[in-house]
């Protein structure tokens, strides 16, 4: 993990920016995983993504997620240590949300406000930023 990602979101901060709360959307899947936030003009801007490295397909067809599951933790904890947000929203399929939310760290976990039991992984860019948008309460 590149905690220089966080450090370059953390830079620029300043006293009137300390006032809004940094409020980020995760939505994860088995293939992968990205975070959104709203910008200063209230658009929906994608702030990462990492992908599921592992082998192609399990034997059951499916992306193995036991290790992706350790990289969005580890990937969101770095995050968290370069204080690059304050709060959390997780969104992602029922099977994923628990998985997830058991490899957060108890600082990370503090963080999270809600969890959304909703698979967006199928919708385009644009359908899910329009989607999201209403999740997002900054």
């Amino acid at each position: 993990m590149n905690i220089g990602t966080c450090e370059k979101q953390c830079r620029g901060r300043n006293k009137a920016d300390e006032a809004l709360p940094r409020i980020w959307l995760l939505l994860a899947d088995a293939r992968r995983a990205r975070i959104y936030r709203k910008d200063e003009k209230g658009d929906i801007r994608l702030v990462d993504q990492i992908r599921n490295t592992g082998p192609e397909a399990s034997y059951q067809g499916r992306p193995p997620v036991d290790d992706f599951v350790r990289d969005i933790a580890g990937w969101l904890g770095d995050f968290a240590e370069g204080d690059a947000f304050d709060r959390f929203v997780l969104v992602g399929a029922a099977q994923m949300l628990p998985r997830i939310r058991e490899g957060l760290a108890d600082t990370v976990q503090a963080r999270m406000m809600a969890q959304i039991d909703e698979d967006l992984a199928y919708l385009d860019e644009q359908e899910l930023r329009d989607k999201i948008s209403h999740m997002m309460c900054l």
